[in-house]
């Protein structure tokens, strides 16, 4: 399968990759590196400020490899936690990090502890009955998970800095814990169900107020659990709710057992996310920032170019934002699509270091965004919070890097493609990008930039469309360059990709996407299956259900 206009044989990637690139190539990369940033005419941009914009790069480096004996915290952290682990079997194959191996064994065994403890706690208050053990045993695990689940949910915890990791990382933490607490908190109430039938005080058992109100606490936890079913049709009823759900959940734990004894167990969860919301409220007034201009493409969806004041991110972070024009109160996760490099020139306001979102058709929130870029009415007034995410991988440490994204998921990884292309001089990686998509409207906004990217001779770009060729508007502006109509074969794909390590004499490949959780699969699967001693494919996924 082709990668770009013309057969790029192995023989041509090996002298590429083997050789730095020449003075002329230099100069032709520069054109086209100008090129790249001009993104067509087939959209418009409308400023805030007004006058004529375009866009400059400065030329700092994002993923240079720093030498350096030692080896630095997130380095140490990548060696020591985030080294991917393959367990193979008959049945199916699977990669971890080491922290996720450690974290899964660490919380069995400290759950294993405590039930080892409280079991011993129950006999000596000489509690007897299976029902009525296994019911204290239940009440006391589901206070310890709910201290994990409010040190999980903190954004800006000590202990991602700490470990070079962040709270998208480990969301599965989160998640399991909270299923966790729900499975316990049932089975405490089907164990006191049991024990009053036993004891023959029946549902009389639901007279005592401390009861009700635990009963009113699984009620909350069972809402906890539900609520993301509703979170891609309207994310703020699911956030709010969820905050909601649990306050509900916490203040009726204190009423329905000892609040002593809650407060004990769970004050250093509750202290640490008390204190990251008020750190992302300061974030929120100190991070000032503008919308400089907004970008509509097709009316499904839209581009805001938004003044970065006072923090700095990185390729692939996300953050949340708020326009009060639409919504004084919603906060809404964000990718961003653009690289920390990025400076808007504008006659009026002159220099300014600012940043890109993409926003798709969604929900309501993002309906009404829309609706006012299309009224140009959306002003310039945004809420942001500091950025959050980090690449689980260290790029530089890669000389063959795999990019795939799933219709919107291109916003992340963008931002990754553009700051290895900023890096193209003398560049020794082979970077390949390829984007699935059903709606071809999302080429208007990327088509030109990849299409510019895809004439480097060491950036392949493949973009695969599954709507048929008349549907998609100004096919022929890219087809012979990047436009396949037809769904990925990603084992083929891989495979040739591999063939090529194998000849280049490269033993680990980065495979970095985001997307819809079948098109993850796929590659996660393709990774598993076609590494081998020679190439392992070393597989990070982006996610966006946050």
């Amino acid at each position: 399968m082709n990668f770009s206009d013309g057969e790029r044989t192995k023989n041509q990637i090996n002298y590429r990759f083997g050789s730095d690139l020449t003075s002329t190539n230099s100069s032709s990369s520069t054109e086209k590196y100008s090129e790249y940033n001009n993104e067509g005419n087939n959209t418009s941009e409308v400023s805030v400020y007004g006058g004529n914009e375009h866009e400059e790069y400065e030329s700092k480096p994002l993923f240079s490899k720093k030498k350096s004996v030692f080896p630095n915290r997130k380095q140490l952290s990548y060696r020591l936690f985030h080294l991917p682990l393959f367990i193979r079997s008959p049945f199916r194959s699977v990669m971890l990090s080491i922290s996720d191996l450690i974290i899964f064994v660490l919380l069995l065994a400290m759950y294993g502890g405590l039930c080892y403890y409280y079991y011993g706690k129950a006999k000596s208050y000489f509690l007897t009955g299976f029902w009525l053990i296994l019911s204290f045993l239940t009440a006391n695990l589901a206070m310890y998970s709910t201290l994990i689940v409010f040190l999980t949910s903190s954004h800006h915890s000590i202990l991602f800095r700490i470990f070079a990791s962040s709270w998208d990382k480990n969301l599965w933490v989160h998640k399991f814990n909270g299923w966790f607490t729900f499975g316990c908190s049932f089975i405490h109430f089907v164990s006191c169900v049991v024990n009053w039938s036993v004891t023959k005080e029946g549902f009389g058992g639901f007279k005592s107020i401390n009861n009700i109100i635990g009963l009113v606490c699984l009620a909350a936890l069972c809402a906890l659990q539900l609520l993301p079913l509703i979170r891609r049709f309207n994310y703020e009823l699911f956030y709010y709710s969820h905050v909601f759900s649990m306050v509900v959940y916490v203040v009726g734990l204190f009423f329905h057992h000892r609040a002593k004894a809650v407060l004990k167990v769970t004050i250093a969860g509750l202290a640490l996310y008390a204190f990251d919301v008020i750190y992302r409220l300061w974030t929120i007034f100190r991070y000032k920032s503008k919308i400089i201009a907004s970008k509509s493409h097709n009316g499904s969806m839209c581009v805001l170019t938004i003044k970065k004041r006072d923090f700095s991110f990185k390729p692939g972070q996300w953050i949340k934002i708020c326009i009060p024009s639409v919504s004084r109160l919603q906060f809404h996760p964000i990718s961003i699509c653009s690289t920390p490099n990025l400076i808007y020139n504008n006659t009026v306001t002159n220099r300014k270091d600012v940043f890109k979102v993409l926003i798709k058709d969604l929900g309501d929130w993002s309906k009404k965004v829309l609706q006012k870029v299309a009224d140009q009415s959306i002003g310039s007034k945004i809420y942001v919070e500091a950025p959050v995410g980090t690449l689980l991988y260290p790029v530089a440490d890669y000389n063959y890097i795999i990019l795939f994204g799933g219709g919107i998921g291109i916003a992340p990884m963008i931002s990754l493609l553009e700051g290895l292309y900023e890096e193209k001089e003398n560049f020794t990686r082979i970077v390949k990008f390829f984007w699935v998509l059903r709606n071809p409207d999302a080429l208007s906004i990327f088509g030109q930039k990849l299409a510019n990217i895809n004439k480097h001779p060491q950036f392949f770009i493949s973009c695969f469309v599954s709507k048929e060729e008349t549907e998609i508007k100004n096919i022929n502006h890219y087809k012979q360059n990047i436009i396949i109509l037809d769904r990925p074969r990603v084992r083929t794909l891989f495979d040739e990709c591999r063939k090529d390590a194998r000849e280049l004499n490269i033993s680990k490949i980065l495979v970095s996407g985001c997307g819809p959780k079948k098109l993850s699969f796929e590659f996660h699967r393709a990774c598993l299956d076609l590494s081998d001693k020679k190439v392992q494919f070393n597989f990070e996924k982006k996610i966006t259900n946050f």
